[in-house]
């Protein structure tokens, strides 16, 4: 009895702790059976005090304590595992942060400007790049062979994008500190390495570094979140292993003081009776089965709560049965998904086999339409002329032919429409196209069979006039294309004229290169263009030598920019009231290593025409803007060298300023890298640049005089703005042109002009400065006018900084 007692025991156990493995969620549920085995501990020991059986002690000791021991290795088991997910759970946050950190410490901006001034630790920072990299990608390596990264997509593709962006990051770091040499870290030179650090923080791979680095902060905090449940689990784990033991305990006891009292005959039966149903449920796992209560005294209460004990087991194990129905579901989902996807590819196959069949016949229409893509190559879409590479083509042909034939002459016109650009701004696109068509046709229409007419640009033509017989044959056709090119043209009504510009280079001069041949025609084009309007122009030796020379002043102006080869001048402002100085208006020069001092007239056109004036004033202004924020510094209002308001710098600005990306930025760079007060800075434009360049000027002029940026018209009275829109221009200040005040004696005319030009400046609410002052009597001249401020050589001549600084302290009062 005792040990089929014992035997019953161990299968409602072993159901138990396979239900629990199972579903280990379900746990908490046996929770309320502490209870129940409770009172059955109470009934057995009142059993146990009437019948006192040795043996049964003996055996319900040995069985309590096996049921606690595997109770505590259930417990134990749930602990580990929730153990386990919190330390995974902290070494994926600490892997995290630890290539967040890595990546955020290399960046320029934190580490290597701060070093500029130290030589010795830029250069040992600079030899630890390597080890950092290294490092970052020790650490991707780490976080990509966790288990919880292969789970998470989004972080794996993450550290993807981060070795690639780390990889690329800093190979572009290395390019950049190799090129800042050691004598770039000197002070004087600081401003060209700060440039180097600033372009390459704004450059992709250091946006992208940045980009990946503050990424991972969402990974992170995950990581946090998953640390946080991991402990929140553990806790639960270990509640859980605390309430498993004493039901365990219980459990045990209830079965082995059953066997304790196997030898009273008034329990005998229904203990039977308990182990038949166990035996029944362990061989039929029938767990509707239940023993039959007779008594309602401790052994009816014992039957009952080992029925209720069956019916609990039941209940999870049907709910057990209900999710294995589910997931038969769900493979029947996945069955009826492949066979939907075979189905798919089925279809896919019949569409591939359809496309390929329009393939083909798109591959027949190709062929067809080769014959015409090798024209289009050849020729001009809009007009049907030939193309540039037809025409040099031709050209090289005709260069050959008269290598071989001395008596052959040709000759290669260049023509360009004159003011076509007005024609496409003010009629529109497609109307300048028909104007080009128009001009391709009556181009044909003067051309021999043997000639040739090409457009090569946009309203550029050339021609090759082929078998001439001398220039003045030259000279009749190019008249004769003028006169048939400045006839109306009339589309849609609308009358339009044109005129064009040409340039003519003869094959008289031996020519090798077809290219030097057009190139001479441009030459010749744009010097017949800059000499007046409907006018041809002959190439001569003259022309290609000017040519270069303005190339050779290209070229030296670019070498000049990169060698930092220019100075600032600053020519004092002063207050015709006080006689105090109170800005300097910065004028660049050029420090040519072999010609000296250039002054601006001599080099600014020709760097306007290329583009470079604009990285010229761009040095202008940082530079101005330094030494006059270092100048404030010294000499601050009120102490004795200026007047009561802080000392002011202006800078001019050239019309291709406005045409740059973003010029407003740029201006906001220089104000906070040389932290001069934006009060202090002035602009001066001449009037052709604001009616010239319209409204886009004056809404760039708008957005700078509501950052508080004081600006100013330079040269007034030279150009051509209108009055009646002068006062509807952003502008603080009018400066008269020298013209009109320098000189041995003022002009009547001239003082008629600077007088008006002051009073319409009170009008209109700005102030005055004239400029070109050199005699005491211009001088006692314009204060009677009541002109506001003076500039000229009267007061000085531009001086470099060192001269200016001087002139600061020497404090002169006018």
């Amino acid at each position: 009895m005792k040990a089929t007692l014992y035997n019953c025991s161990r299968i409602l156990y072993s159901k138990s702790q396979n239900l629990v493995k199972s579903q280990p969620n379900l746990i908490c549920r046996f929770i309320p059976l502490q209870t129940r085995s409770n009172r059955i501990s109470d009934i057995l020991h009142r059993l146990s005090l009437r019948n006192k059986i040795i043996g049964g002690y003996a055996v319900a000791l040995s069985i309590a304590v096996g049921g606690t021991i595997a109770g505590l290795t259930l417990g134990n088991y749930y602990q580990q595992q929730a153990s386990t997910s919190q330390d995974s759970a902290n070494q994926q946050g600490q892997l995290l942060s630890d290539l967040q950190v890595a990546m955020l410490r290399t960046l320029p901006t934190r580490e290597f400007v701060p070093l500029l001034k130290k030589p010795k630790e830029f250069e040992q920072h600079k030899s630890e790049l390597p080890e950092r990299a290294e490092k970052i990608k020790q650490l991707i390596n780490e976080l990509q062979r966790s288990p919880q990264t292969t789970a998470t997509k989004d972080l794996d593709r993450l550290l993807s994008k981060d070795y690639q962006a780390a990889e690329k990051f800093y190979q572009q770091l290395e390019v950049l500190l190799n090129q800042i040499k050691p004598q770039m870290l000197q002070p004087q030179s600081s401003g060209a390495t700060k440039k180097l650090i600033t372009d390459f923080t704004g450059s992709p791979e250091f946006g992208a570094v940045v980009s990946s680095a503050y990424e991972l902060t969402t990974f992170i905090k995950s990581a946090g979140e998953q640390e946080k449940e991991a402990k929140y689990a553990l806790t639960k784990a270990e509640d859980l292993r605390n309430q498993i033991i004493p039901i365990s305990m219980v459990l045990s006891v209830l079965f082995a003081a059953v066997l304790a009292f196997s030898t009273s005959r008034a329990i005998a039966r229904p203990i039977e009776a308990v182990t038949q149903v166990a035996q029944l449920v362990s061989s039929s796992s029938d767990f509707t089965l239940r023993v039959p209560v007779t008594t309602s005294d401790e052994i009816g209460l014992l039957s009952i709560s080992f029925n209720n004990l069956i019916q609990t087991i039941a209940i999870y194990i049907q709910k057990l049965s209900q999710k294995n129905q589910k997931l038969e579901q769900a493979e029947e989902a996945l069955r009826i998904a492949h066979d939907q996807l075979e189905s798919r590819v089925r279809e896919r196959t019949a569409e591939l086999a359809k496309k390929n069949q329009e393939l083909l016949i798109e591959v027949i229409e190709r062929k067809r339409a080769e014959s015409q893509l090798l024209h289009l190559a050849s020729h001009d879409a809009l007009t049907g002329l030939p193309n540039r590479t037809l025409f040099m083509n031709s050209l090289r042909n005709a260069i050959d032919y008269s290598k071989q034939h001395s008596d052959y002459l040709f000759a290669v016109l260049f023509l360009d429409l004159d003011r076509f650009k007005f024609i496409n701004d003010s009629l529109g696109h497609i109307f300048g196209d028909q104007v080009l068509l128009t001009i391709a046709q009556r181009l044909k229409e003067c051309l021999r069979s043997i000639d040739v007419a090409a457009r090569v640009g946009g309203d550029e033509f050339t021609i090759l006039l082929g078998g001439i017989q001398d220039v003045n044959h030259v000279v009749r056709m190019t008249e004769q294309i003028q006169e048939k090119l400045a006839l109306p043209i009339i589309l849609d009504g609308q009358e339009v004229f044109t005129t064009v510009s040409i340039g003519i280079a003869l094959s008289i001069t031996d020519y090798n290169q077809p290219e030097d041949l057009l190139r001479n025609a441009d030459i010749a084009m744009y010097r017949a263009k800059a000499q007046d309007k409907v006018r041809y122009e002959m190439f001569n030796t003259d022309m290609h030598i000017q040519a270069m020379a303005h190339l050779q002043l290209e070229t030296a102006l670019r070498r000049a920019i990169e060698r930092q080869e220019f100075r600032i001048h600053y020519q004092p402002i002063v207050s015709l009231t006080t006689g105090k100085i109170t800005g300097f208006e910065a004028l660049v020069r050029w420090q040519h290593p072999q010609r000296g001092i250039i002054l601006p007239e001599d080099f600014l056109p020709t760097a306007q025409e290329t583009g470079l004036s604009i990285l010229i004033d761009e040095w202008v202004m940082r530079e101005a803007c330094r030494q006059t924020q270092q100048w404030q510094e010294r000499f601050p209002p009120k102490s004795g060298k200026l007047g009561e308001q802080a000392l002011t710098i202006s800078v001019n600005l050239c019309s291709s300023w406005f045409s740059q990306q973003k010029p407003l930025l740029h201006i906001n760079q220089v104000l906070q890298e040389t932290s001069l007060d934006i009060q202090s800075l002035k602009l001066e434009i001449t009037e052709s640049v604001i009616m010239e360049n319209g409204e886009n000027v004056t809404t760039t002029l708008n957005l700078l005089r509501n950052l508080g940026i004081k600006l100013a018209i330079d040269d007034f009275g030279t150009g051509y703005s209108s009055l009646g829109r002068l006062h509807h221009f952003p502008i603080h200040e009018l400066k008269i042109d020298r013209s009109f005040v320098s000189g041995s004696s003022v002009d009547e005319g001239n003082l008629d002009i600077v007088e008006t030009i002051v009073t319409l400046s009170k009008k209109i609410g700005v102030t005055v400065t004239a400029e070109g002052l050199e005699t005491a009597e211009q001088l006692a001249l314009l204060r009677a006018m009541k002109c506001e401020y003076g500039q000229g050589n009267f007061f000085s001549k531009p001086l470099n900084s060192s001269a200016a600084e001087a002139l600061i302290v020497a404090n002169h009062q006018w």
